[in-house]
């Protein structure tokens, strides 16, 4: 679907698309329908309501807003404000085995971003903010396409850093040197792995 921002939004008002994977109607009560929605992130649920009115020249608005999932979390990993506080002065005192159940790794959000594995002996490179290149390239998704995000994770499944891909998976399979990705944010601690790479003054 195409989308502009909403008169009041923090983003810049231009057409916008969005992909809605699913609309399932859950509920109809009278004039009222309750209905589920899997969309891509930036939907403007609201918007695609009044969007729905307009096509069966009916009118309609939405009453209720209740997000149920963003990415792999769910609502059964959403926790009380108050509850996290809590957890947080334990954890001050030493006990932090109630905020630990509560924290996800962050690499349950990256599992849903297609993803390129490197070496061992790559990862300390790409800490320091280097590109990722060919040869430490062990596995990746097919479905990586260039200019989209790419997790970059260790050989343990350790996120490592976030990049964009400068060409398409098969692309890269077919590669042997030249870089894959173009790394833009890096989560891993340098030095975390062993140096496997030199500089030039060495």
């Amino acid at each position: 679907i195409y989308q502009p921002p909403p008169m009041r939004s923090a983003v810049k008002r231009e057409q916008r698309t969005r992909r809605v994977h699913q609309l399932r109607v859950l509920e109809v009560s009278g004039r009222d329908v309750l209905f589920d929605v899997e969309c891509d992130a930036g939907t403007y649920i609201r918007s695609l309501a009044v969007d729905m009115g307009d096509a069966l020249a009916a009118g309609a608005h939405l009453q209720d807003l209740r997000r149920t999932r963003a990415g792999a979390l769910t609502e059964a990993d959403a926790v009380q404000l108050h509850d996290l506080k809590d957890a947080m002065e334990a954890h001050k005192q030493g006990d932090s085995s109630t905020l630990a159940k509560m924290l996800k790794p962050m690499e349950v959000l990256l599992s849903q971003v297609p993803m390129v594995e490197i070496k061992d002996s790559a990862v300390d490179a790409v800490c320091h903010g280097a590109n990722v290149a060919m040869p430490g390239i062990v596995t990746l998704d097919q479905d990586i396409r260039k200019g989209g995000l790419v997790a970059i994770i260790s050989l343990s499944g350790e996120g490592v850093a976030l990049g964009h891909a400068l060409m398409d998976a098969d692309e890269i399979m077919k590669r042997a040197e030249g870089f894959a990705v173009d790394v833009s944010r890096v989560f891993m601690q340098p030095g975390t792995y062993e140096k496997g790479w030199t500089t030039s003054e060495e």
